[in-house]
């Protein structure tokens, strides 16, 4: 253990040198928390028009009070199809004559949302209209105030800063594994287990040094975005490192995979950032489910960052954290599957020694 140590604390000095590394541990942290936070801190306010008035003492109205982009303002039935037509009003929220009578008797209620356009702000007010929904069916004081909180934590802000930190985490730790590879060509990896150490000496002290840099980098993001920019993750500061860890855990499995399958270093190297550019579209980071499809939806689970993100939704909605262990698991399970693929890449045969 001492030996794998001694690996590790080489490595770290060893990566802290090269430029690229650099960047990515400490430059680009900050670059994609400011990013996700400029963009949800500047907005245009959204008008939203609701035929349901507004001095009623219903929920919704509260609701939507309660969320600084959204400007509410009541009019009829019939003039708000007129009003987003002549783009006055942004999304328009249009609720049956018979809205109450169907809630009381458990019927199928449906509120149309009309809007030109098919974007972030008209999910998020669908979402708000389906939890009010929900709330008003269940009945139940504690229920509704639990279901409109949840509503209310619209997380595109802190949703796509994680997508970002996503992004970093796989680029960062190809940028260390594509060092190992630079090893094996320049036979500094063969001389090194022709040393007296034994093969998982050195793999382990090559893992260690990954996961301190990797923790290091998350800590690094999270605090800087808590500290600097006062930023709410809408869960605690511990929900969102654990989240992050075991994406990590799951990146440098993936990277041992493609050291397996990418043997040159130029090629490596431009591999993993198109692979960490389209896994992250493609598993729903940086493109939200509704956007997506059915298909693609499902398409989305073949990646780590689904289960990433579900798992920081989850916590987000309130759920505890053995909610997320399924998550967790896959998210190892993908990191075992790759490193099974690559980890013969890194021990040298013996023709190599």
């Amino acid at each position: 253990m001492i030996t794998s140590l001694n690996i590790a604390i080489n490595n770290i000095r060893r990566i802290i040198r090269e430029p690229m590394a650099l960047f990515f541990l400490l430059v680009f942290p900050i670059i994609g928390s400011s990013i996700g936070i400029i963009m949800v801190s500047f907005y245009d306010k959204v008008e939203v028009a609701i035929n349901i008035p507004l001095d009623e003492g219903y929920k919704l109205p509260n609701t939507f009070n309660n969320i600084d982009k959204f400007n509410l303002v009541y009019y009829p039935s019939d003039a708000i199809e007129d009003k987003i037509n002549t783009k006055e009003i942004d999304v328009g929220i249009v609720f049956p004559e018979d809205f109450e009578y169907r809630l009381k008797n458990q019927l199928k209620t449906n509120v149309k949302i009309i809007s030109l356009k098919n974007n972030a702000n008209v999910i998020h007010v669908r979402m708000l209209v389906e939890e009010y929904i929900r709330a008003s069916t269940l009945g139940t004081e504690n229920a509704d105030i639990q279901i409109l909180r949840n509503a209310v934590n619209n997380i595109g802000g802190p949703r796509l800063s994680i997508s970002f930190m996503f992004m970093s985490i796989l680029v960062f730790v190809g940028t260390i594994m594509e060092l190992v590879l630079e090893d094996k060509k320049k036979k500094t990896f063969t001389r090194l287990f022709c040393a007296p150490v034994k093969n998982y000496e050195f793999i382990l002290g090559t893992l260690i040094s990954v996961l301190f840099l990797g923790s290091l980098k998350i800590y690094l993001f999270l605090l800087i975005t808590k500290l600097g920019f006062g930023f709410d993750w809408k869960t605690t500061f511990g929900n969102v490192f654990l989240v992050l860890f075991f994406f990590l855990l799951s990146t440098v499995g993936i990277n041992i995979g493609l050291i397996g399958l990418v043997r040159n270093t130029k090629v490596y190297l431009a591999f993993n950032v198109m692979v960490s550019i389209f896994s992250c579209f493609a598993g729903g980071a940086f493109l939200h489910y509704d956007f997506m499809g059915e298909t693609l939806e499902k398409f989305s689970n073949f990646f780590p960052q689904k289960w990433g993100i579900t798992a920081y939704e989850k916590l987000v909605d309130g759920y505890p954290l053995d909610s997320i262990v399924i998550n967790l698991l896959i998210l190892i399970l993908f990191g075992a599957v790759f490193a099974s693929i690559g980890i013969k890449s890194i021990t040298p045969s013996e023709n190599n020694l």
